[in-house]
């Protein structure tokens, strides 16, 4: 008796998943809305704040979700306008909104406060106990806009245009494991090193942050690592 080979009504036909498992999956804004919610403390509020003062800012503006990985499989808030406006994060002590092209966008309030030494982002790190002065930020974002509009280029220095501190060059000199480790960061963790180093006005206290990064370089971690 032969076997029935007759074609099975589904043979040759393209697959789709159930309407179930496309309705589960959560548009970019949900998903934020998930993100604001699973933080229940000030963070999940002053997240929320920094959200409406950017859609006010640009009505326009395209919500994301990027960046899920094992450590933060939620990812991150993004809002772009043709390219990356900002970023938010949600760290221990502060909520950070971080901007790509922030060294191009005119800040007058110096709401900058983080990243600053990076030839090309700049972030705001809020604070609990901080008012957001919603208004200079709703003026920031729209620079922010306006010079992905206009698509800038940012001009990358070399590390090498950057003075090293003589006291991190004494170091250098004197251990050669410290120099190929130093050497061997990449460009932008070496330039966070010699901005760090730099920022105090007595030698003593550059003298002391070089000491207490060496093991941190040692093991090719940047400074904001």
């Amino acid at each position: 008796m032969k076997a029935n080979t007759k074609p099975s009504l589904t043979s040759g036909r393209e697959e789709h998943p159930p309407t179930e498992v496309l309705r589960k999956e959560k548009s970019p804004s949900q998903q934020i809305d998930a993100i604001i919610k699973g933080q229940s403390d000030w963070r999940g509020k002053k997240l929320s704040q920094l959200r409406a003062v950017i859609k006010k800012a640009d009505p326009a503006v395209v919500e994301e979700v990027k960046w899920k990985k094992p450590s933060k499989p939620s990812g991150v808030p993004v809002w772009s306008h043709g390219g990356i406006i900002c970023v938010a994060d949600t760290l221990k002590n502060a909520v950070r909104l971080t901007f790509p092209k922030g060294a191009q966008v005119k800040d007058p309030k110096k709401l900058f406060n983080t990243r600053l030494d990076s030839d090309t982002v700049r972030a705001i790190d809020f604070y609990e106990s901080e008012a957001v002065d919603e208004a200079a930020l709703k003026a920031l974002i729209i620079e922010a806009v306006e010079v992905e509009k206009a698509g800038l280029k940012v001009t990358l220095k070399k590390t090498a245009d950057y003075k090293i501190p003589k006291e991190l060059q004494n170091k250098l000199d004197e251990n050669m494991v410290l120099k190929e480790a130093f050497y061997a960061l990449t460009p932008g963790r070496q330039r966070g090193y010699i901005y760090y180093f730099s920022q105090p006005k007595l030698s003593k206290t550059r003298e002391a942050r070089v000491e207490k990064s060496i093991d941190r370089i040692l093991d090719g971690m940047g400074i904001n690592d």
